[in-house]
């Protein structure tokens, strides 16, 4: 029985955690910590991100993304996308106002644990 082709999106499965050397951010401190979990959910992906901040306080967001697709979580309208093999993007708006644009690549400040 052949291998079915993975979808490019299944690179990104996996336990991944913040490196801090390769991260940069628009606000002024940077996590202590933070880990992402990326598993498949039907139509797209579950992003489980939990972080600790520079104060030490620990965070915790999850939420299921539909490719192509805006979905709501917590009053903001985040759409997930393919912008190419290599490339997943998520975009985040409030009111139909640019929030952020993330873009996560095999190169990214996240490296792969599991």
């Amino acid at each position: 029985m052949a291998n079915p082709v993975k979808k490019p999106w299944e690179k990104f499965f996996g336990t991944w955690e913040l490196d801090l050397a390769k991260s940069s951010y628009a606000v002024e401190q940077l996590p202590k910590q933070a880990t992402l979990v990326v598993e498949k959910e039907r139509g797209g992906l579950v992003l489980k991100l939990s972080w600790l901040d520079h104060q030490s306080k620990q965070g915790v967001l999850e939420h299921g993304l539909t490719f192509d697709q805006p979905v709501m979580v917590n009053g903001h309208e985040i759409t997930l996308a393919m912008a190419d093999d290599d490339t997943l993007t998520t975009v985040v708006k409030r009111e139909g106002a640019l929030l952020a644009r993330t873009r996560r690549t095999n190169r990214s400040v996240f490296r792969r644990v599991r």
